[in-house]
Order: structure tokens, then C-alpha cells, then sequence
């Protein structure tokens, strides 16, 4: 009889600590996963500096989307250039592996710095295609929203 009981307590524990969900480790998230995340917000402006010029006020209302699937979508004002800095969509990827670094469709690299509440992007636009005037350095200093 005691082995009776001590079977049924033995099975009943493990039973208990073998469905207990708290012993689940969580699923690590790879380090591209952790920068996917948090670059998928919609950030807004805090300011753009084009070559060495404050041009923030080209930019009024502009936004910024980035998304999971690796998609973008730029709204408001997109710089008032002929060539503006921005499509107003597009698909981005980082670039070989290094997690500071995304390519856009289009062919645009951009370094990338990147916190929970602000995002730093530079880049050079070089297509010229006879027009002349939005070609060159662009930092942009984003928040979320």
C-alpha cells in the first residue's frame, strides 16, 4: 500500500513540473531579429541635415515606417528636391550581415544607429541623372512616434 502512494505521488509530481509553462525558456531572438524589432516603429522628425545645412524645414510632417517584412513607407513632405532623399515606399535589407547598414530598393545604403526612442540614419543620394540639386550627405534624426 505504501508503495501504492509513494508511486502515485512520485507520477503526480512529475506530472505537475513537466506541464508547468513556466519552465519554458522563452525563444532567444537572433541579433538581426532584436534590430527588426526595434526599427519597426513609425518614427517622426526631429531634424535633417543635408551636406552641412539644417534643412529640417523641408521636411515638414515627414515619416518614417519600417516594418518586420522589411518594408518602408515615407509620408509627408519628402524634401521638396528634384531628387528627393525618400521614395514614398520601398523594401530595405541589411547588408551583409552587418546589422548598422540597410540597402533600399533603390540602391541607397544607409548607416543605421538605432535606441528604443530615436533612430539616426546617414546617407549619400549619387544618382544624378542630369538634375543636381538633393544630391549628397543626409543625416537623418528621428523619434518614434
Amino acid at each position: 500500500m505504501k508503495t501504492n502512494i509513494f508511486t502515485a505521488l512520485l507520477v503526480a509530481i512529475l506530472f505537475l513540473t513537466n506541464c508547468s509553462s513556466s519552465s519554458d525558456p522563452a525563444p532567444q531572438l537572433t541579433e538581426e531579429e532584436v534590430q527588426i524589432n526595434k526599427l519597426s516603429e513609425t518614427w517622426v522628425l526631429g531634424s535633417v541635415i543635408y551636406v552641412d545645412d539644417d534643412v529640417t524645414e523641408r521636411f515638414t510632417d515627414f515619416s518614417l515606417t519600417f516594418t518586420k517584412s522589411k518594408t518602408y513607407t515615407a509620408t509627408g513632405s519628402l524634401g521638396d528636391y528634384d531628387f528627393e532623399p525618400f521614395k514614398a515606399s520601398g523594401t530595405w535589407d541589411f547588408i551583409d550581415g552587418d546589422l548598422n547598414v540597410i540597402t533600399r530598393n533603390d540602391g541607397v545604403n544607409m548607416e543605421v544607429s538605432v535606441t528604443d526612442d530615436a533612430l539616426f540614419l546617414t546617407f549619400n543620394m549619387t544618382e544624378a541623372n542630369g538634375r543636381t540639386a538633393g544630391l549628397g550627405s543626409y543625416r537623418f534624426d528621428l523619434v518614434t512616434q
